[in-house]
C-alpha cells in the first residue's frame, strides 16, 4: 500500500484518457452476480468512489476528478474488519480466487451479451 502511494504521488498529470477511464471505473455498471445484497449492487458507485477517496491522495484525486463522498472511511475500514476478522489464511485466499474468478465471468458474459 505504501509502495501504491509513494508511486501515486509521482506521476505525471492525467491525460484525457486517463479521465475517460477513472469515470468508467467509477460508474461501472456491470451486474456481478458474486454480490448477494441489493444494497451492495444499487451502491457500487459510492463504492468505488469510497476506495480512490481512501487509497490516493487529495492531490490524485482532483486531478482525476474524483468526487468525495460522505463518510469515505466506512467501506474501507468495513473491508479491512472482513479480513482481519477471517482467521483460515487458506480459506480466504481460495475464497478470494473463486470471487475473483466469479466477477471475470460476469464481465466476460457481459462483454459477449448472454
Amino acid at each position: 500500500m505504501h509502495f501504491f502511494y509513494f508511486w501515486t504521488q509521482y506521476q505525471s498529470a492525467p491525460d484525457k484518457d486517463s479521465l475517460i477511464l477513472t469515470d468508467s471505473l467509477l460508474h461501472e455498471n456491470t451486474a456481478i452476480n458474486l454480490l448477494k445484497l441489493e444494497v451492495v449492487k444499487n451502491n457500487m458507485g459510492y463504492i468505488h468512489k469510497s476506495i480512490a477517496n481512501y487509497l490516493l491522495d487529495d492531490h490524485i484525486k482532483k486531478s482525476l476528478e474524483i468526487p468525495t463522498v460522505p463518510l469515505k472511511k466506512v467501506v474501507p475500514n468495513a473491508l479491512r474488519l472482513k479480513n482481519e476478522i477471517t482467521l483460515n489464511r487458506e480459506k480466504q485466499i481460495e475464497t478470494g480466487n473463486q470471487e475473483q474468478q466469479s466477477v471475470l465471468q460476469d464481465y466476460k458474459n457481459n462483454i459477449s451479451g448472454h
